[in-house]
């Protein structure tokens, strides 16, 4: 399987091959296709789409079945054709506001919490007890005059839940690596917020 190195060199080759960009392309199809779309015996790919980046510019590249050319008791060979377009810069879907949340949310349940009090009560007590500017404030004022977005309400959340757990109470939990890793990006979301978050006073 081709990874961004291998296509950026092979694209680099197309290039001096053809001369061109488009060339290029249709170059590393011509070379690399299986490469570029791992195939079993059976000539069935993992999938017949993919986005890749070249010189700044994402390009989409989408294969289809043609013609069965060979096929006996333990393999298949199929032809191919490809169609490819350039378009925009995929959307990092881990950047779009409200994903974090419900990653945060998942774990949120798999520990000990009260469910009404997530994600606000928790938020607004995490922020009292924690940031200066709100020190001396009650729950109903911090409603009133924080920033949080939804990633950041939970991820202040799921901190202020793990704050109160002792290492015995997670390791007692059936938490996976994965679960922690979220917990990690939740305190770094909120130290960010933190950096950001002030009071909305005139």
């Amino acid at each position: 399987m081709m990874d961004e190195v291998d296509i950026y060199d092979t694209l680099n080759e197309g290039v001096e091959e053809t001369g061109s960009i488009e060339g290029a392309l249709e170059y590393m199809m011509e070379e690399c296709l299986r490469d570029l779309f791992p195939m079993g015996d059976w000539d069935d790919p993992e999938s017949t789409e993919k986005i890749i980046e070249y010189q700044g510019k994402y390009y989409e590249i989408k294969i289809f079945a043609d013609d069965c050319i060979e096929s006996t008791d333990s393999h298949r060979i199929m032809g191919w054709r490809h169609e490819i377009k350039e378009v925009e810069k995929p959307v990092d879907e881990t950047e779009v506001e409200g994903y974090w949340k419900k990653r945060f949310s998942s774990v949120i349940k798999e520990l000990p919490h009260s469910k009404g009090r997530v994600p606000y009560t928790y938020h607004h007590d995490y922020l009292r007890k924690n940031h200066k500017s709100y020190k001396d404030s009650s729950r109903s004022e911090v409603a009133g005059l924080h920033c949080a977005n939804k990633d950041e309400l939970y991820a202040t959340a799921l901190v202020e839940i793990c704050s109160g757990m002792s290492l015995i109470d997670c390791l007692d939990l059936d938490l996976t690596p994965q679960d922690f890793d979220v917990i990690r990006k939740a305190r770094e979301i909120t130290g960010e917020y933190f950096k950001k978050e002030r009071p909305s006073i005139s």
